[in-house]
């Protein structure tokens, strides 16, 4: 490696920055950076412009925000019921009851003790194969091919976040609608589920970005501490940070996969308002919603692919709430399923065809040339629905489940006759970790920044290395930090409820 050729190293840098986009920590070593002789490359059009200076003044910034986002967070949690409003968010109904987004990982949902544990292993199979994704770049040859595509599995987790938001809901409250206090509620718990892993992290590879210098665009830093940046997908004008794989987009500068945490939490947020102007003519009114969203959903596909979409829209927040919403429908639709579905008994099997029918588009989009080179701009495989059906199907098993005797289960799946597929994800060693699994997709970029300050020869080597240590900070968050954390926000919750009825 000593012995490139400056010119040789900066074409090098210069190819990998053009084959990074959407492609996490794809960075460049900073031994090669400073033999690229060239002037550090710029934005200069069509972006935004960046007021601060220095990454310290841009963490310290977001430092501070930080501090006001919990501190708000906080005061929500302690706000009596009959301090806000009981109208509801839109016109009509009775009065909400207590409603809540489930803010424990796993299980999923639990009614009844029936537990969604196909859809708990499948979680963890992804965040799996997303982190390694992140690696592919540094893969022996004999697993890079494997890991080539993976904006597809980013779908299945907006699908079903709307998907147990809503089946949470029923499972508290029925039908009720949702009420300002509910929502309340609601937003605080999903802060405290979403913020503490979240600023961590960005801390994380802050601390990272300091040892090796850069952090363009500094920006980029408090828009993070607020969660904002999904709905920003825009570029910063400054010098690039030739050690990381942004390009000076917003979405993906500071923490890369912060963009997926400002979508998730800008769409939970919107449950109440989904969940309130949900159709309320049946299974057949439901569906026509829900086929309606899910074309939606191909619009700015199509847009992006024809040349007429203006800016990305792969983390486009609103983009995204379409394929939360159509979870939140398909949900709807399990609960209003017509009586000949009821009885049907082979859900198992539905649930591993709805995942074999998504190899079949991943395989030939990811093969069409016109399509690969767009892709990253809008990261739609036309899998909401098939996830959808993922998500209908787990549902079912999970009600099969709660009539089965006890001498039908096995260790290795709920159901001792389960088809492969949803036998295999519902195992326990797959179930068990995806607890750990939003800390573990969050942490990652902290340790893969670490491996690029490896010589290349060791980064090679030793590409395995953001794995186990991302999970490991998982659990570690988990139960050190978000556990106590969560149950003093519910205590602080519970005591302002009782205050309110005290009242």
């Amino acid at each position: 490696m000593a012995g490139l050729m400056a010119d040789d190293s900066q074409l090098w840098v210069t190819m990998l920055q053009q084959s990074t986009q959407h492609a996490p920590l794809l960075q460049i070593p900073a031994a090669l950076t400073q033999m690229a002789q060239a002037p550090v490359p710029s934005v200069l059009e069509n972006c935004l412009p960046d007021p601060i200076g220095s990454l310290g003044a841009g963490v310290a910034i977001a430092v501070l925000l930080m501090i006001a986002v919990g501190t708000g967070a906080w005061m929500l949690a302690g706000i009596p019921e009959a301090a806000s409003p009981t109208l509801l968010l839109l016109p009509g109904g009775s009065r909400p009851g207590t409603a809540a987004i489930s803010t424990v990982s796993s299980p999923l949902l639990r009614r009844r003790g029936r537990r969604l544990d196909a859809l708990e292993g499948l979680r963890t199979v992804l965040v799996m194969y997303i982190v390694i994704y992140h690696v592919r770049w540094a893969l022996p040859p004999l697993m890079a091919p494997w890991f080539q595509t993976g904006h597809w599995a980013v779908q299945f987790f907006f699908v079903l976040s709307g998907f147990v938001a809503a089946c949470a809901h029923e499972a508290t409250s029925g039908t009720q609608p949702i009420g300002k206090d509910a929502a309340r509620t609601m937003a605080v718990r999903r802060l405290t589920r979403l913020c503490l892993p979240y600023f961590i992290a960005l801390l994380g590879v802050a601390a990272v970005v300091a040892f090796r210098g850069g952090g363009e665009p500094f920006l980029a830093w408090p828009i993070q501490a607020l969660m904002l940046q999904s709905l920003m997908p825009v570029k910063v004008c400054g010098p690039l940070d030739v050690g990381h794989w942004s390009q000076n987009f917003l979405p993906f500068a500071a923490n890369g996969e912060g963009w997926f945490v400002s979508a998730i939490l800008m769409t939970s947020l919107c449950f109440p308002l989904l969940h309130n102007a949900r159709p309320r003519g049946g299974f057949t009114h439901t569906l026509i919603a829900f086929f309606f969203i899910v074309f939606m959903r191909s619009v700015p596909t199509a847009l992006t692919m024809a040349g007429w979409c203006p800016f990305d829209t792969y983390t486009f927040a609103p983009v995204r709430l379409l394929e939360f919403a159509s979870g939140v429908l398909s949900a709807q639709l399990y609960k209003e399923k017509p009586a000949w579905l009821s009885d049907f008994a082979g859900w198992h099997w539905v649930f591993d065809a709805s995942l074999l029918c998504a190899v079949v588009p991943v395989w030939l989009l990811g093969s069409w040339h016109t399509w690969a080179v767009c892709e990253g701009n809008h990261g739609d495989y036309f899998l909401t629905a098939a996830f959808c059906l993922t998500c209908f199907a787990a549902r079912g098993i999970s009600e099969q489940q709660g009539d089965v005797p006890e001498e039908e289960k096995s260790t290795w799946g709920e159901l001792r006759h389960c088809s492969p597929l949803a036998g295999l994800l519902s195992s326990w060693f797959l179930v068990a970790p995806a607890m750990y699994s939003y800390q573990a997709y969050v942490y990652q970029e902290i340790f893969m920044a670490m491996l690029t300050q490896l010589p290349h020869a060791a980064i090679l080597q030793y590409w395995w290395f953001p794995v186990p240590c991302t999970w490991v900070a998982a659990a570690l968050s988990v139960h050190l930090l978000e556990e106590p954390l969560r149950r003093a926000v519910e205590a602080r919750i519970k005591a302002a409820r009782h205050l309110s009825l005290s009242k």
